[in-house]
């Protein structure tokens, strides 16, 4: 795994997008159409591999030559590691892709994400996510509008519907409070007609 460097002064993108046959836009135009945005509010990027799936090592071609076209811009990597990943993230101006970490954890951690496509349709969002298209024109407003400040004052406060990480003492609260009767610990079978059916 590659340990990621980038200067103090520099804002830079996070950046994770994997294949979305649904979107049905081919991988070189969406890398291409993505990198147009960042360049375009002179942001550095750290880019993560797509996942496995059908259509990934396109993209993956795509942004190796992204890459290799802006050098000391674009700093890509096939993993970071969760622990990097995750402290990478939080430095970040903001999150840009399709991955679930965009819905879930940037929130958390109160950066802005811009969600491209349906990849993620149907998922709780936070008000710090902005869907769009990968329309040049809807990934540069949006990516524009995320990276306002006022944006960030007021829907990046890591509000977000996945909860606030305390989950396990809530349940093991809630364990400890329920009492159960040995009727729950005895498995309950159920004659059904044999017959029929």
């Amino acid at each position: 795994m590659k340990t990621v460097s980038i200067p103090l002064n520099r804002r830079y993108a996070m950046l994770t997008y994997h294949p979305s046959p649904v979107d049905g836009t081919a991988a070189e135009k969406a890398v291409e159409t993505i990198f147009k945005a960042v360049d375009a509010e002179n942001l550095d990027a750290v880019a993560s591999y797509a996942n496995a799936d059908a259509g990934g090592s396109a993209i993956n071609a795509a942004l190796d030559r992204a890459a290799q076209s802006r050098p000391g811009r674009v700093h890509l990597s096939p993993s970071l590691g969760q622990i990097q990943y995750l402290s990478l993230m939080r430095g970040a101006s903001v999150v840009i892709g399709n991955s679930s970490s965009g819905i879930i954890e940037a929130p958390a951690l109160g950066v802005p994400v811009v969600n491209i496509g349906f990849r993620q349709r149907g998922r709780l969002r936070a008000p710090a996510v902005l869907d769009c298209s990968l329309e040049p024109d809807a990934l540069r407003d949006a990516l524009d509008h995320a990276l306002s400040d006022d944006f960030r004052m007021r829907r990046c406060t890591g509000e977000t519907p996945y909860g606030d990480g305390n989950t396990s003492s809530i349940v093991v609260a809630t364990m400890r409070s329920t009492t159960l009767d040995r009727r729950f610990l005895m498995k309950r079978f159920h004659d059904g007609d044999e017959t029929k059916g």
